[in-house]
Protein backbone atom coordinates (compact mmCIF):
# COMPACT_ATOMS: atom_id res chain seq x y z
CA UNK A 1 0.00 0.00 0.00
CA UNK A 2 1.07 3.06 -1.22
CA UNK A 3 2.14 5.46 1.87
CA UNK A 4 1.07 8.99 0.60
CA UNK A 5 2.64 12.11 2.25
CA UNK A 6 5.20 10.67 4.13
CA UNK A 7 9.15 10.77 3.19
CA UNK A 8 10.79 7.82 1.09
CA UNK A 9 13.55 7.09 3.97
CA UNK A 10 10.33 6.93 6.39
CA UNK A 11 8.63 4.49 4.13
CA UNK A 12 11.52 2.13 3.67
CA UNK A 13 11.82 2.03 7.57
CA UNK A 14 7.67 1.23 7.81
CA UNK A 15 8.54 -1.68 5.66
CA UNK A 16 11.12 -3.18 7.01
CA UNK A 17 9.62 -2.28 10.60
CA UNK A 18 6.38 -4.01 9.43
CA UNK A 19 8.31 -7.22 8.47
CA UNK A 20 9.99 -7.57 11.66
CA UNK A 21 6.55 -7.18 13.52
CA UNK A 22 4.95 -9.44 11.53
CA UNK A 23 7.32 -12.65 12.41
CA UNK A 24 7.04 -11.70 15.80
CA UNK A 25 4.59 -14.16 17.93
CA UNK A 26 2.19 -12.65 20.80
CA UNK A 27 -0.20 -9.80 21.01
CA UNK A 28 2.39 -6.84 19.99
CA UNK A 29 2.83 -8.41 16.41
CA UNK A 30 0.73 -6.01 14.27
CA UNK A 31 -0.07 -7.39 10.66
CA UNK A 32 1.58 -5.63 6.95
CA UNK A 33 -0.98 -3.61 6.37
CA UNK A 34 -2.32 -2.52 9.18
CA UNK A 35 0.53 -1.55 10.77
CA UNK A 36 1.52 0.36 7.39
CA UNK A 37 -1.74 2.15 7.41
CA UNK A 38 -0.97 3.31 11.04
CA UNK A 39 2.16 4.04 10.41
CA UNK A 40 0.94 6.15 7.19
CA UNK A 41 -1.39 7.95 9.44
CA UNK A 42 1.09 8.79 12.65
CA UNK A 43 3.43 10.38 10.26
CA UNK A 44 0.86 12.48 8.70
CA UNK A 45 2.19 16.23 9.46
CA UNK A 46 -1.17 17.26 11.78
CA UNK A 47 -1.06 13.78 13.73
CA UNK A 48 2.90 14.36 14.51
CA UNK A 49 1.40 17.91 15.80
CA UNK A 50 -1.08 16.33 17.92
CA UNK A 51 0.89 13.55 19.54
CA UNK A 52 3.76 16.73 20.38
CA UNK A 53 0.93 18.66 21.59
CA UNK A 54 -0.43 15.48 24.19
CA UNK A 55 2.61 14.39 25.43
CA UNK A 56 3.79 18.05 26.17
CA UNK A 57 0.68 18.66 28.53
CA UNK A 58 1.19 15.14 30.17
CA UNK A 59 5.41 16.75 31.03
CA UNK A 60 3.68 19.72 32.11
CA UNK A 61 1.46 17.49 34.27
CA UNK A 62 3.27 15.60 35.81
CA UNK A 63 5.71 18.37 36.62
CA UNK A 64 3.32 20.13 38.13
CA UNK A 65 1.28 16.93 40.38
CA UNK A 66 5.17 16.61 41.68
CA UNK A 67 5.37 19.85 42.72
CA UNK A 68 2.07 18.98 45.30
CA UNK A 69 3.48 15.71 46.32
CA UNK A 70 7.15 16.31 47.12
CA UNK A 71 7.57 20.12 47.43
CA UNK A 72 4.68 20.96 49.46
CA UNK A 73 5.48 18.17 52.17
CA UNK A 74 9.13 19.54 51.90
CA UNK A 75 7.93 23.11 53.20
CA UNK A 76 5.60 21.75 55.74
CA UNK A 77 8.40 20.26 57.11
CA UNK A 78 11.34 22.98 56.40
CA UNK A 79 13.31 23.98 59.50
CA UNK A 80 14.62 27.31 57.63
CA UNK A 81 17.01 28.21 55.09
CA UNK A 82 20.68 28.02 54.49
CA UNK A 83 22.62 29.06 51.43
CA UNK A 84 21.92 26.11 49.58
CA UNK A 85 18.40 26.91 50.28
CA UNK A 86 15.33 25.11 52.59
CA UNK A 87 16.92 22.70 55.65
CA UNK A 88 14.91 20.38 56.28
CA UNK A 89 13.57 19.08 59.99
CA UNK A 90 15.02 15.78 61.50
CA UNK A 91 11.17 14.92 60.89
CA UNK A 92 11.16 14.98 57.16
CA UNK A 93 13.29 12.25 57.30
CA UNK A 94 12.10 10.12 59.76
CA UNK A 95 8.10 10.67 58.98
CA UNK A 96 8.66 11.04 55.13
CA UNK A 97 11.57 9.86 53.52
CA UNK A 98 12.13 6.71 55.81
CA UNK A 99 8.85 5.42 54.20
CA UNK A 100 10.66 4.87 50.96
CA UNK A 101 14.54 4.79 51.12
CA UNK A 102 14.82 4.42 47.35
CA UNK A 103 12.17 7.59 46.23
CA UNK A 104 11.35 10.90 47.79
CA UNK A 105 8.12 11.27 45.55
CA UNK A 106 7.29 7.12 46.37
CA UNK A 107 7.82 8.59 49.97
CA UNK A 108 5.69 11.57 49.67
CA UNK A 109 2.98 9.46 48.31
CA UNK A 110 2.74 7.08 50.97
CA UNK A 111 2.84 9.87 53.65
CA UNK A 112 0.28 11.69 51.87
CA UNK A 113 -1.74 8.36 52.14
CA UNK A 114 -1.31 8.14 55.49
CA UNK A 115 -2.45 11.33 55.98
CA UNK A 116 -5.67 10.68 54.15
CA UNK A 117 -4.85 13.22 51.39
CA UNK A 118 -4.65 10.74 48.85
CA UNK A 119 -6.32 7.58 48.19
CA UNK A 120 -4.06 3.98 47.47
CA UNK A 121 -6.19 4.41 44.16
CA UNK A 122 -5.29 7.75 43.54
CA UNK A 123 -1.44 6.94 44.47
CA UNK A 124 -1.81 4.23 41.05
CA UNK A 125 -2.50 7.43 38.95
CA UNK A 126 -0.29 9.38 40.32
CA UNK A 127 2.50 6.14 39.54
CA UNK A 128 1.43 5.73 36.10
CA UNK A 129 1.52 9.26 35.26
CA UNK A 130 5.27 9.17 36.62
CA UNK A 131 5.57 5.80 34.53
CA UNK A 132 4.15 8.03 31.38
CA UNK A 133 6.35 10.98 31.92
CA UNK A 134 9.69 8.35 32.21
CA UNK A 135 8.78 6.45 28.55
CA UNK A 136 8.25 10.11 27.49
CA UNK A 137 11.17 11.44 28.31
CA UNK A 138 13.37 8.58 27.41
CA UNK A 139 11.22 6.50 24.85
CA UNK A 140 9.70 9.50 22.57
CA UNK A 141 10.59 7.92 19.44
CA UNK A 142 8.65 4.53 20.41
CA UNK A 143 5.53 6.50 20.50
CA UNK A 144 5.95 7.39 16.59
CA UNK A 145 7.31 3.61 15.54
CA UNK A 146 4.76 1.39 17.85
CA UNK A 147 1.22 0.91 17.83
CA UNK A 148 1.49 -0.37 21.63
CA UNK A 149 2.65 2.59 22.75
CA UNK A 150 -0.29 4.28 23.27
CA UNK A 151 -1.58 7.75 25.96
CA UNK A 152 -4.03 6.34 28.18
CA UNK A 153 -6.64 9.52 27.10
CA UNK A 154 -8.65 9.44 30.35
CA UNK A 155 -5.25 9.46 32.06
CA UNK A 156 -5.34 13.16 32.80
CA UNK A 157 -8.84 13.18 34.43
CA UNK A 158 -8.22 10.98 37.23
CA UNK A 159 -4.88 13.07 37.79
CA UNK A 160 -7.06 16.04 37.81
CA UNK A 161 -8.74 14.58 40.90
CA UNK A 162 -5.69 13.51 42.60
CA UNK A 163 -4.61 16.99 42.09
CA UNK A 164 -8.22 18.43 43.58
CA UNK A 165 -7.95 16.33 46.66
CA UNK A 166 -4.07 17.64 47.38
CA UNK A 167 -4.88 21.00 47.31
CA UNK A 168 -7.83 20.73 49.28
CA UNK A 169 -5.50 18.91 51.55
CA UNK A 170 -3.32 21.89 51.95
CA UNK A 171 -5.89 23.98 51.40
CA UNK A 172 -7.06 22.86 55.10
CA UNK A 173 -4.11 22.96 56.43
CA UNK A 174 -3.29 26.70 55.56
CA UNK A 175 -7.10 27.34 57.04
CA UNK A 176 -6.00 25.78 60.40
CA UNK A 177 -2.57 27.41 60.75
CA UNK A 178 -3.85 30.48 59.85
CA UNK A 179 -5.63 32.81 62.66
CA UNK A 180 -7.89 34.83 60.49
CA UNK A 181 -9.85 31.54 60.09
CA UNK A 182 -10.28 30.38 63.55
CA UNK A 183 -14.43 31.67 63.39
CA UNK A 184 -14.89 31.26 59.94
CA UNK A 185 -16.15 27.88 58.14
CA UNK A 186 -14.28 27.08 54.64
CA UNK A 187 -16.29 24.63 52.78
CA UNK A 188 -14.12 22.57 50.31
CA UNK A 189 -16.07 23.90 47.14
CA UNK A 190 -13.84 27.35 48.08
CA UNK A 191 -10.63 25.71 48.12
CA UNK A 192 -9.16 26.14 44.66
CA UNK A 193 -5.72 27.06 43.11
CA UNK A 194 -4.20 28.85 40.10
CA UNK A 195 -2.70 25.47 39.42
CA UNK A 196 -5.59 23.72 39.65
CA UNK A 197 -7.36 25.87 36.37
CA UNK A 198 -4.15 25.91 35.11
CA UNK A 199 -4.39 21.57 34.45
CA UNK A 200 -7.92 22.26 33.48
CA UNK A 201 -6.83 23.81 30.63
CA UNK A 202 -4.21 20.65 29.88
CA UNK A 203 -7.36 18.63 30.18
CA UNK A 204 -9.38 20.53 27.79
CA UNK A 205 -6.60 21.08 25.23
CA UNK A 206 -5.54 16.88 25.38
CA UNK A 207 -9.81 16.88 24.98
CA UNK A 208 -9.68 18.67 21.84
CA UNK A 209 -6.81 17.25 20.38
CA UNK A 210 -8.16 13.95 20.85
CA UNK A 211 -11.53 15.05 19.42
CA UNK A 212 -9.83 15.88 16.38
CA UNK A 213 -8.16 12.32 15.71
Amino acid sequence: MPIAGVPERVKLFARGRTSCMRRKDGPVATPHDEYQEWFRSTWEPPAIRDLMGRVGCYLVAYEMTKRRVVDDICAFYCAGFDEPGRKHSTEYVAKVLDLDRTSAYRASCAWLVNAKALTTEQVETLEELRDTRNQITHELWHFLVSPSRMLADDLLVRVRDCLRALVVFWGRVNVEATAEFDKREVSVEDITAGDLMIFDALVAVVAGLRDDR
